[in-house]
């Protein structure tokens, strides 16, 4: 899945589906209607990592023992 920068969708208006984004709502007094609204969002960098590990012994294993790399 690729993700979308923030407010690409809407220039400016940062939506649900575009990098990590966050929207929260407060009612303050209990009504059902929320008094204080928020939204943030931030745009996600993608790292490609690679890792090359290398077993330290060479005996066998069984399921669920420890490795030591």
């Amino acid at each position: 899945m690729k993700s979308r920068a923030c407010g690409s969708t809407v220039p400016g208006r940062p939506s649900s589906g575009e990098g990590l984004f966050n929207r929260t709502t407060l009612d303050v007094n209990n009504d059902g209607t929320p008094d204080q609204r928020d939204t943030v969002c931030a745009d996600i960098s993608i790292w490609d990592l690679a890792l090359k590990k290398n077993i330290a012994y060479t005996s066998s294993m069984s399921i669920w023992s420890n490795c030591q790399f």
